[in-house]
């Protein structure tokens, strides 16, 4: 009988989400920065509102629509994929996510953040 034994497991960071009330005018963190360096992310607006994105705070670098016809918005970044051999392409650990209101603001819905991290 032969066995397998991987080296790195997928491993998940705490869920961060924010609610309407937590996204306004001017960039929020959502959650705590990130406690390991991410190869995985996943953006979804489950908001009736769109919502910025941005990775210092200051500018937006993502912009995620409303939910339409009940389908909520959704980006997935799989940096591991694009990575050259023995190198981690990822977002760094220490990274904070911060979202902000776009051109209508959400009453309803959240904003929901997966990251996936190697163990």
């Amino acid at each position: 009988m032969s066995s397998t034994v991987y080296g790195t497991k997928v491993a998940f960071e705490t869920l961060r989400e924010a609610t309407p009330a937590q996204i306004g005018a001017t960039y929020a963190a959502v959650g705590a920065a990130l406690a390991h360096n991410c190869r995985l992310l996943n953006l979804q607006n489950a908001s009736d509102g769109d919502v910025y994105i941005s990775f210092d705070g200051t500018n937006n670098h993502v912009h995620l629509a409303a939910v339409s016809s009940g389908n909520a918005a959704q980006r997935q970044y799989n940096f591991q994929e694009n990575a050259v051999a023995n190198q981690l392409f990822g977002m760094a650990k220490g990274v904070t996510i911060y979202a902000k209101d776009g051109t209508t603001p959400p009453a309803n819905g959240n904003l929901i953040i997966e990251v996936v991290y190697a163990s």
